[in-house]
């Protein structure tokens, strides 16, 4: 189980429609009506912020989800240090950096498996992925998170491994570079 009980879920990204936070709030109300303590915390700013918050408002979740605004990317380290796990619900992304970042400071990642995403979260390796738009993976993983505790180490480490081995972008040119 998480150290202090609560399940600690950071995001982040721009509040627009695509990034889908409205499923993380929703995946948030249903945790809290089956019990589980949550603290989840959303980065970023855009044009979804007053329709986020109503429905904050609207599925009683104040104590629950607060949209942080914009983080300097020098607090970002400090977010995703405070966060079990970070999670992503975008419609559609390249490789979210987001993810890499989360992933190379040892945090759970779960994420939708669209586009680029499962090439930077291997199932169960690296991260979890889940179908898009279904939520009873998101609360089936996110359980996976809370009660996981220790057990979730090898994964941890396992993506650090993976992001600084295969996403590492001096590595990378230099590989590229040496091609021509």
């Amino acid at each position: 189980r998480v150290p202090d009980g609560c399940l600690h879920i950071v995001s982040v990204g721009r509040l627009h429609s695509i990034k889908n936070y409205a499923f993380l709030i929703l995946a948030g109300r249903a945790l809290k009506s089956a019990g589980m303590k949550i603290r989840c915390t959303i980065a970023g700013e855009g044009p979804e912020r007053t329709a986020l918050e109503q429905l904050i408002v609207r599925l009683d979740l104040e104590g629950e989800v607060t949209l942080a605004g914009h983080i300097p990317r020098a607090d970002l380290p400090g977010l995703y240090a405070a966060a079990d796990v970070v999670v992503l619900t975008s419609h559609s992304e390249g490789i979210p950096v987001t993810l890499m970042e989360a992933m190379a400071m040892e945090r759970v990642v779960i994420a939708p498996a669209i586009t680029g995403v499962p090439e930077l979260v291997l199932h169960g390796k690296t991260g979890f992925l889940y179908q898009p738009g279904s939520m009873d993976e998101l609360l089936s993983q996110l359980q996976i998170v809370f009660h996981g505790g220790r057990l979730l180490n090898k994964m941890k480490a396992a993506a650090r491994e993976h992001v600084l081995r295969d996403f590492n972008n001096r590595t990378n040119l230099a590989c590229f570079a040496k091609s021509f």
